[in-house]
């Protein structure tokens, strides 16, 4: 039996199955995660979360696959009837990807079930997932990021001036020669494009502050890296083995403390102090979160 510590994993993602009381362990693979060519994806095993079985093989790229690298942060979702798996894939001189697998089982074998990525094949992109209610609808209330919202248009700069030009990816599901919305009325762009272009001109304008805000934090030495980390308990309430959930990079409160009055002033005027006490205050959910999903899954 492995224990948490003794699993050589990034990107852990846990599949409770009610039917068979038992948790199914997946994530990105840390001897090869950045190696090429990689062997495919595996799961673990466990029925109280402290205690694993394998690695067991859950997917492993056929003749002719299209990715042979970067196999990265798998999920696993039951949705009417089989199991679907969304991983990002890479393979020299293409795109990173989210490519969808299925099953008839949570242990696989997963076989591919769309034509190579299904997010664009221009963006370098990953952590796809499923995005579904219990009715097989989109949840109205979640967030959905504006990157994925401008979709299929997008920005490219034109390196012999200033300006944007606005692209579409015509190889879009949605773009169509016989659309219902039209691109163009006569020879002007319809209003469709016109609210594509605005959107577009305000997610840029956003995108270029938010990399002044972090350049501007850097260069005042107020990032530090943190850990989150989660000690289960039993029915008892006897505590089990603190585990590690992730590393990440934060703003560091000493470090905005012990900024000289200049220097915080210079960052007071730019407005962004807002948007640092928000980040700090953000911090504080991170148990919250983890709380949230043990209580799902205990209720398995």
């Amino acid at each position: 039996m492995l224990t948490p510590s003794d699993i050589p994993i990034r990107d852990p993602f846990v599949v409770p199955v009610a039917a068979e009381r038992r948790y199914y362990l997946f994530g990105t693979s840390v001897p090869e995660a950045w190696a090429a060519p990689a062997t495919g994806l595996d799961y673990y095993t466990s029925s109280d979360l402290r205690h694993w079985e394998g690695p067991f093989p859950a997917f492993r790229p056929p003749a002719g696959f299209w990715s042979d690298r970067n196999y990265w942060a798998p999920e696993v979702h039951a949705y009417r009837g089989r199991y679907y798996l969304f991983a990002s894939f890479k393979a020299e001189g293409v795109c990173r990807g989210t490519q969808i697998l299925a099953a008839d089982g949570p242990g696989g074998p997963f076989v591919p079930i769309s034509d190579g990525p299904v997010t664009p094949r221009d963006w370098e992109s990953l952590d796809g997932t499923l995005y579904v209610d219990a009715n097989g609808q989109p949840d109205p209330d979640a967030y959905l990021p504006a990157f994925a919202r401008r979709y299929p248009f997008v920005f490219a700069s034109d390196p012999k001036s200033d300006k944007l030009l606005l692209c579409v990816d015509t190889e879009a599901s949605m773009v169509s020669s016989e659309p219902d919305v039209k691109f163009f009325e006569g020879e002007q762009a319809s209003k469709f494009t016109q609210d594509a272009i605005e959107f577009c001109k305000e997610f840029e304008r956003q995108r270029r502050a938010t990399v002044e805000f972090v350049e501007m934090l850097d260069k005042a030495s107020l990032f530090e890296q943190k850990s989150v980390a989660f000690t289960p308990r039993d029915a008892q309430g006897n505590a089990g083995e603190t585990q590690k959930i992730a590393d990440y990079w934060a703003i560091s409160e000493e470090g905005l403390n012990a900024l000289p009055d200049s220097k915080f002033q210079d960052i007071r005027n730019t407005g962004a102090l807002a948007a640092v006490y928000a980040h700090m205050v953000s911090l504080m959910n991170w148990q919250r979160v983890i709380q949230r999903t043990m209580r799902r899954l205990s209720q398995v």
